[in-house]
């Protein structure tokens, strides 16, 4: 994959995140992981299975249709009890500085849209 070592055979790849391989971990038993082509393919977990992944994504429209299909409109308390939500799924991949808590952060200060969050922009929703 990508010219790697042999040690990168363990990964299935079934996706991805911005020129990123999302990948099934053979080894460590189906976690879901993405590797980070600019930090040397670092492997960064996104959910411990296929099965809460798709738990977590099933959560995320529910969400942007609350606020109207708009996820611009989403508050930032909104989003942390989706992260809440996720840590209860899938607690190794939502935890601090985990997978989720990156991509469910609150946009810079903005006066004119107080309090709204967005999903950043490596998975959005279309």
């Amino acid at each position: 994959m990508w010219h790697q070592p042999s040690a990168f055979g363990r990964y299935r790849i079934i996706g991805g995140i911005d020129g990123d391989p999302v990948c099934l971990d053979e080894e460590t038993e189906g976690e879901i992981a993405y590797l980070d082509h600019e930090n040397k393919f670092k492997r960064v977990l996104i959910a411990n299975s296929f099965f809460s992944l798709a738990e977590c994504l099933v959560e995320l429209p529910d969400l942007i249709e609350n606020a109207g299909g708009d996820a611009e409109r989403v508050t930032s308390e909104q989003y942390a009890g989706l992260l809440a939500r996720f840590r209860e799924l899938d607690p190794a991949s939502s935890g601090k500085r985990g997978f989720w808590d990156k991509e469910l952060r609150p946009s810079p200060p903005d006066p004119a849209k107080a309090g709204s969050a967005i999903l950043s922009d490596t998975f959005s929703l279309q």
